[in-house]
């Protein structure tokens, strides 16, 4: 079964991680990992896998001259 590279979750966009989990649980420490990261999570139950898909904002930090 071929899954979306990204899925839009509340109106932003989230990229999948590429791994698909047999259990949720090891999603959800691969979606906590993540978070730790700072990266938004969502996991999602697909038949019998457990997909994590995250996303990340890219900022720039003014730097001084």
């Amino acid at each position: 079964m071929d899954f979306p590279l990204s899925r839009k979750f509340f109106g932003k966009k989230y990229m999948w991680d590429g791994l698909k989990y047999d259990s949720r649980d090891q999603a959800q420490e691969a979606a906590d990992t993540y978070k730790k990261d700072g990266f938004e999570v969502e996991t999602v139950a697909e038949g019998e896998v457990h997909l994590v898909f995250s996303r990340r904002l890219a900022g720039t930090e003014a730097s001084s001259p």
